[in-house]
């Protein structure tokens, strides 16, 4: 049976601690450098697999996928200030950017839920629980609200958008209607919480598991 990664690191230390104390007493001990240092640069090689092929990728294509999402956003909203888009156009412009990136967002979605639920790899604990932190960061990322099963940015907002639509305000975010509310206003509102707030939030969390995991593996 393969020892675990942490348990033969915790072999390894403890060896080179008693050769050290060995050493300082003038004892001799018969003890091979090879297999430790071995071991050591395997395990540095590791750390440094993990760090360049898998959390450097993901954190470039979030940083991707959080740009397309801010500029899109603003977009809306600067479209919505200057009262000169119809709904219509909002919507379809939505939902072609939706479709841009859509594929990208799935596979960092689903490559980071399964890297989570990996076994271990050769790096330290406090590492590995900064990791599994990090990949749950990324999924959660895209989720608009903390329910299980939300749906994602793009699709949260269009629906949104959609819902003035059927309560009879066809032609225009414009104007106020009979209940006295501005939908124009309502949505650049919500969009400000989107860009402003909820959106950093998540994407800060993220950057602070890739902080720790830097510092620990390279």
């Amino acid at each position: 049976m393969v020892p675990a990664p942490h348990n033969r690191i915790n072999t390894i230390l403890k060896q080179i601690q008693i050769l050290a104390l060995g050493v300082y007493n003038n004892m001799k001990i018969e003890f091979s450098f090879v297999p430790i240092f071995g071991f050591l640069r395997e395990y540095d090689k590791g750390k440094n697999q993990l760090f360049k092929s898998h959390i450097e990728p993901l954190m470039r294509d979030i940083e991707e996928i959080h740009t397309d999402y801010i500029t899109a956003f603003i977009k809306i909203r600067s479209s919505l200030k200057d009262k000169k888009v119809p709904n219509n156009e909002l919507l379809d412009f939505l939902e072609d950017r939706r479709h841009e990136l859509a594929a990208k967002r799935n596979i960092v979605k689903t490559l980071a839920a399964e890297l989570e639920r990996a076994e271990r790899r050769m790096v330290r604990n406090g590492a590995w629980i900064s990791f599994k932190a990090f990949c749950e960061a990324i999924v959660e990322y895209f989720e608009a609200s903390d329910n299980i099963g939300s749906p994602s940015w793009y699709t949260q907002f269009i629906h949104f958008m959609k819902t003035y639509r059927l309560a009879g305000i066809e032609d225009s975010f414009f104007d106020s209607n009979p209940f006295g509310n501005d939908p124009r206003t309502d949505i650049i509102s919500h969009i400000n919480i989107i860009v402003e707030e909820r959106l950093p939030k998540k994407l800060n969390k993220i950057h602070t598991h890739y902080s720790e995991l830097r510092s620990a593996l390279l």
